[in-house]
């Protein structure tokens, strides 16, 4: 009896099998003497998602996993640098041809630093590795375990327009426009400007204001924001209030402008400033 062993698409032993298709991997059981039974197999596709925090000093790592008809084992690499150097537990996948979305949790993280990490899968195929993502866990963020993103990499899309009214009983009317195909959702927080556009001070004793936002797709909204003590305090003393705007969506914070509130006796005086717009990846990627 003749013995037939897979070798680049020829069978040794006097028969030629098929070459594997493009992308794939020819693969025979061990012993098989029946080509019928190699079979050809294509590496796992993969997409490394986006982070998500995990108070106080984690996030949970996410992205999919299609097998392509062959059981698959997957892990998210990640550490400072794209070295990475550091793995989760291995998790597996049944064979299917199907995407399947898969996370890992990471606990132990640092604050102010900034994060690599890519999702990688095997198969017998073979194995692929994603695209390498980045966050950052704020070092005083507004809230616990939330990540700082550098400006224009935030989700939304917003634009906030340079003057607000003064509204009287500690209340700010501000107004936004978010520019995407689908409704921009958050936390706006007014906190002291430190005379840079890409950060703000975040402590939470010198937070001016804050209000959840909800503006429809495209379109234009009013955001009422209720002042803090401190915020009524620096906006009495000189009759104007100067705030970097920060929004937080998705635990993830972004300064998307400076903003000056005038008290009611200067409402008259007001002009429209030009716009701050924020565009989104959101690759997070400043220490805050």
């Amino acid at each position: 009896m003749k013995r037939f062993v897979a070798l680049g698409g020829l069978l040794i032993g006097g028969s030629l099998l098929a070459a594997p298709t493009a992308g794939a991997t020819l693969v025979c059981p061990p012993g098989v003497t029946n080509p019928a039974y190699c079979q050809n197999i294509t590496p796992p596709s993969v997409t490394t998602g986006l982070p998500v925090p995990a108070p106080p000093s984690g996030a949970t790592l996410t992205g999919t996993v299609n097998p392509n008809g062959a059981a698959t084992t997957y892990v998210f690499q990640y550490g400072t640098t794209t070295s990475y150097g550091s793995s989760t537990a291995a998790g597996s996948l049944a064979a299917s041809s199907s995407n399947q979305n898969v996370q890992q949790n990471i606990t132990g993280l640092t604050t102010g630093t900034t994060y690599h990490y890519r999702l990688v899968a095997k198969n017998p195929g073979g194995e692929t590795v994603g695209a390498d993502q980045m966050f950052t866990l704020c070092k005083n963020g507004i809230s616990p375990g939330e990540f700082c993103a550098a400006p224009g990499s935030e989700e939304t899309h917003i634009i906030i327009h340079g003057h607000a009214t003064s509204k009287g009983k500690g209340f700010v009317l501000i107004e936004l426009t978010c520019t995407k195909g689908s409704p921009c959702e958050g936390t706006l927080y007014l906190l002291p400007p430190n005379g840079s556009s890409s950060r703000a001070h975040t402590s939470a004793a010198t937070v001016y204001g804050s209000a959840t936002y909800s503006i429809a797709a495209n379109s234009t909204g009013n955001v009422q924001v209720e002042l803090t003590e401190a915020g009524k305090a620096a906006l009495a003393k000189t009759g104007k209030l100067t705030a970097s705007a920060v929004t937080v969506s998705g635990g993830v914070r972004t300064v998307i402008g400076k903003i000056t509130v005038k008290g009611k006796k200067h409402k008259k005086a007001h002009k429209k400033a030009a716009h701050h717009v924020t565009h989104a990846t959101r690759s997070p990627g400043f220490t805050g």
